[in-house]
């Protein structure tokens, strides 16, 4: 009979553990937190022999040209880590509307922003006050996607490839 409970504990932790692994495969937002199978974050790295890549999100500015601004000073009050996905949503800017189908359940998740008049002007709003206090144009930020590659034996950056750029303007 002891045989049996284990195969039941067995089967019982597959079952609560393959869930979450399998919302996860399907879109990394449909993570249960807290996460019992990526505590470390929702991240999955590439690595090969010597190399490690990763992809990163930028803001920058304009002060005396194009310069990059440091995440947790841009987002000022806000948490650091809300960085990606304030940036997904266009900080409130666009419309933002994206499906996501769990065939298991027949369902679909919808994740959108708020986006009307007054919530686009509150978000022009608070980025020209965080870029003025840091010293930068208030008119224009841009938010860039990089690919990095980190060389884990010389431990540098040996190649940092720009994949995504987007303007935003703040008229």
């Amino acid at each position: 009979m002891r045989k049996y409970n284990y195969i039941f504990i067995s089967i019982f932790l597959f079952i609560i553990t393959f869930v979450p692994f399998a919302l996860r495969l399907k879109a990394d937002k449909l993570e249960i937190y807290p996460a019992i199978i990526f505590p470390s974050g929702a991240t999955i790295v590439e690595t090969s022999n010597d190399t490690v890549t990763t992809r990163n999100i930028e803001v920058w500015a304009i002060k005396n040209g194009w310069q990059k601004i440091e995440t947790r000073k841009f987002m000022g009050t806000i948490p650091h880590w809300y960085f990606g996905a304030i940036s997904q949503t266009h900080f409130g800017l666009k419309k933002f509307n994206k499906k996501v189908n769990l065939p298991l359940i027949n369902q679909k998740l919808i994740w959108k922003n708020t986006y009307n008049d007054a919530s686009v002007s509150e978000s022009k709003d608070w980025i020209k006050e965080r870029l003025a206090i840091l010293g930068y144009k208030k008119d224009s930020f841009a938010i860039k996607h990089f690919t990095i590659k980190y060389s884990i034996s010389q431990k540098k950056i040996i190649n940092k490839e720009l994949i995504k750029e987007k303007l935003y303007g703040l008229h």
